[in-house]
């Protein structure tokens, strides 16, 4: 909270009058005070007489010249030269006719490093129906230094691949991606992953029909949010991680 001083009075008999001063209201008569001692050196004009004032001034413009970090944030106010404001009875607020707060703006947290781990692996075949089934793992770990809290791991599966019914507990209806089945793992209340953790493996499975492998061109999407973030975004190709063995078995070419 702040005031407009002149450190000569506008009026003969006030303060510091001068009535040789050629303009009263120049920038360079007017000093900023707390209202306090705003009241204290216009009721004590030979304790605190011009030039002390002008001395007060000088040495704090100089000091706000290159001010320092602590001092970036703090108000700043900006009084063109014959242009004042004043103000009766005010209470709280600022008063100026340009007012500049400039505030540092607050350390944004840094976040985690979240990488999903994945594992893929046939585990039977049926020949009878001509279908091969995949095992489809992920894990995240935190290969950061800062620990992660409240994150999710979110996977999509085209839907001609997947398994009807569904076995995994993790899937979630997404109406708006018709074409695939939706999976998310969402840390537990409370959970902390600590650098170098790693969290339990989402468990989905996939299947592959004989006459799908030759033309598999589909991939698994998966995403690692930290709050509403997303923080990372993969896909896995189906493709590259056909059963090589099986494949000679079928008489497929890559």
């Amino acid at each position: 909270m702040g005031e407009v001083c002149h450190i000569r009075a506008r009026s003969s008999g006030g303060p510091r009058y001068d009535s040789l001063y050629p303009d009263v209201d120049a920038f360079e008569n007017v000093i900023a005070m707390c209202p306090e001692h705003h009241t204290i050196i216009d009721k004590n004009p030979l304790t605190y007489p011009t030039e002390m004032l002008e001395d007060l001034k000088q040495r704090h413009e100089e000091r706000f010249e290159q001010p320092s970090d602590d001092e970036i944030g703090r108000l700043t106010i900006n009084i063109n030269e014959g242009s004042f404001v004043t103000s009766q009875n005010q209470q709280g607020g600022q008063t100026a006719h340009q007012i500049t707060n400039i505030y540092n703006e607050p350390p944004k947290s840094k976040l985690p490093t979240l990488v999903p781990i994945i594992n893929s692996r046939m585990t039977h075949a049926d020949s009878g129906v001509r279908i091969d089934y995949y095992d489809f793992r992920v894990r995240l770990r935190n290969e950061g230094d800062t620990t992660a809290n409240e994150f999710r791991l979110e996977v999509d599966v085209p839907r001609k691949y997947a398994s009807s019914p569904t076995i995994s507990a993790a899937e979630v209806p997404c109406p708006q991606k018709p074409d695939m089945k939706c999976y998310r793992r969402t840390s537990s209340p409370g959970l902390q992953l600590y650098p170098g953790g790693e969290t339990d493996d989402l468990s989905l499975d996939y299947l592959l029909s004989h006459d799908q492998y030759q033309d598999v061109h589909e991939e698994i999407a998966i995403r690692v949010y930290v709050g509403d973030e997303l923080l990372q975004q993969q896909t896995f190709s189906i493709r590259d991680h056909r059963h090589k063995d099986r494949m000679d078995q079928l008489g497929l070419k890559d």
